[in-house]
């Protein structure tokens, strides 16, 4: 996720490094920022600017560790630095510190007044991940209305339309999402959650798999592509309508029962025919294949 931070009024060498690195990063190409910040480091080791967008490297690279480590020390130095401290509430907040993320932005929003569409998006996107979506729904509207075109917002309206709306059903917002910047990566995980919602799942499989392509280093892509292996995988098609439909797999579960009963009455009274016993072999072993396949088509897929 991009967290600009606009230079300072001066322009020193730092500075200038600093820019170059911003905009490589919003075009990812994060190794390439990296090598050059690295670099300049060596011989501005203290400077802000540069540490900032180090950091935003590594949150991008998806090393939170070194992102958060980073942050802190800008916080020690400037704890009122609001670019680090918004930096630092995408961290907790991907980490799943959600109390943490709350208070940075809470705080963040107290400060900067009513006129801060980035901040009421990122608090949106909080709300998001605590599945409050009514809430995100409602601060991702409050950030659109201060501006219009705001991608944060616009993703969080459209993950809610994929989690509350009818499978299928179009989205506006990941319509806008995608005339604004059709490779966008979070743009595209949207779709790919759309796709799986609206059991298209090999679409979405493709299309996961392009992002991570795309974007390698990307944890969320990658356990995209891993469920979505799964729920593609050949040797499951005997199962799609109890993965398609919960509910039927409670149903398989009392007709195994209900067989097994109907087995041992007729077992007591008299031979079984024949039909009737290839019928319950049947049930059974489409019973444990059930039960048993999947967790180890799992386990052997990870292995992958």
């Amino acid at each position: 996720m991009s967290t600009p931070r606009p230079p300072d009024g001066s322009v020193d060498h730092a500075q200038v490094v600093a820019a170059r690195a911003r905009e490589l990063l919003s075009r990812n190409r994060v190794a390439h920022a990296r090598a050059e910040l690295a670099s300049a480091l060596r011989e501005h080791p203290d400077d802000s600017d540069l540490l900032y967008e180090l950091a935003h490297a590594d949150y991008l690279s998806d090393n939170t560790v070194r992102a958060r480590s980073t942050v802190a020390g800008l916080l020690r130095q400037d704890p009122q630095d609001a670019h680090a401290r918004l930096l630092m509430c995408f961290i907790e907040q991907d980490c799943g510190n959600r109390r943490t993320a709350e208070q940075i932005i809470q705080g963040l929003l107290g400060e900067a007044g009513p006129a801060q569409p980035l901040y009421y998006a990122v608090y949106a996107r909080q709300m998001l991940r605590a599945e409050n979506y009514d809430k995100a729904r409602e601060l991702a509207h409050q950030a659109l209305q201060l501006m219009p075109q705001l991608s944060l917002a616009l993703q969080v309206l459209a993950s809610c339309d994929v989690a509350l709306g009818t499978p299928g059903a179009p989205s506006a917002a990941l319509s806008e999402l995608l005339t604004q910047d059709p490779d966008d990566p979070e743009t595209l995980k949207t779709l790919v959650a759309s796709l799986a919602k609206a059991n298209r799942m090999r679409e979405a499989h493709q299309l996961a798999q392009q992002v991570l392509r795309t974007h390698p280093t990307d944890s969320s892509a990658r356990e995209m592509v891993r469920i979505l292996r799964m729920e593609t995988h050949w040797s499951l098609v005997p199962l799609w309508p109890t993965r398609r439909w919960d509910w039927l797999s409670g149903l398989l579960a009392f007709a195994f029962w209900l067989f097994a009963v109907i087995l041992s009455f007729a077992l007591a009274r008299m031979a079984v025919p024949t039909l009737l016993w290839y019928s319950v072999a049947v049930l059974v072993i489409y019973f444990l294949y059930s039960r048993f396949w999947p967790p180890l088509l799992e386990m052997w897929l990870d292995r992958d």
